[in-house]
């Protein structure tokens, strides 16, 4: 597992709360204004059997529902193929539930990757798919909780500095964790920014 899709795995893990929010900023209308996630751990034993199938975020939402978020840094061969498998693991493990899978690529992918509906054979699985890089940072800015995610977005005309100062003040107000930190470094470095991060969090260490 490559570094950053580590790192936004355990702040969405840790922090339920940030996968709810961006979310609910990222896709619109996806999650109903009422309802709520309940985080699932995958199970050791169920990982074990089959590490490719191990999701990054899986909640349940409402009564009848279950979603599951995939980050994805880098272009892959293998991540629809992957995502594919994850879908309908979680399908066969909770038959009660209708399973969403949602792809928030942090770089722009090839084409090929970018899809909607992955199909093999007669089975299909749609996928609802978002850049970071092409989000507004000031929408993810607007709230403390996605903050850490503005760094891989669109600057809008910001500077790597200037967009840094913007996350990193708003994650002071946060009081983040250090895993936030370390997210948002690690995003940084997908975008040419990680030198600036870096320098945002030793200024405001050092006031």
């Amino acid at each position: 597992m490559d570094m950053v899709k580590a790192a936004l795995r355990a702040v969405v893990r840790e922090r339920p709360e940030i996968a709810d929010l961006l979310l609910r900023e990222l896709l619109g209308g996806a999650l109903e204004s009422g309802s709520t996630l309940e985080p699932e751990v995958a199970s050791d034993e169920w990982v074990a059997l089959d590490p490719a199938v191990d999701p990054d975020f899986v909640a349940r939402v409402g009564r009848g529902e279950l979603l599951h978020l995939e980050f994805q840094g880098y272009p892959d061969l293998g991540f629809v193929d992957r995502l594919f498998r994850q879908h309908l693991s979680l399908v066969l493990r909770y038959p009660e539930r209708a399973v969403g899978t949602v792809a928030v690529w942090l770089i722009r992918p090839p084409h090929a990757q970018r899809i909607e509906v992955i199909r093999r054979e007669r089975v299909m699985v749609h996928v609802a798919s978002v850049v970071l890089s092409q989000v507004k940072a000031s929408r993810l800015l607007a709230r403390e909780e996605t903050a850490c995610f503005a760094v891989g977005a669109d600057a809008e005309g910001w500077s790597h500095d200037e967009l840094s100062d913007l996350v990193v003040a708003a994650l002071g107000r946060l009081r983040s964790s250090l895993s936030l930190r370390v997210a948002a470094i690690a995003l940084a470095s997908t975008c040419g920014r990680y030198d600036a991060m870096v320098r945002a969090f030793r200024a405001v260490d050092r006031s």
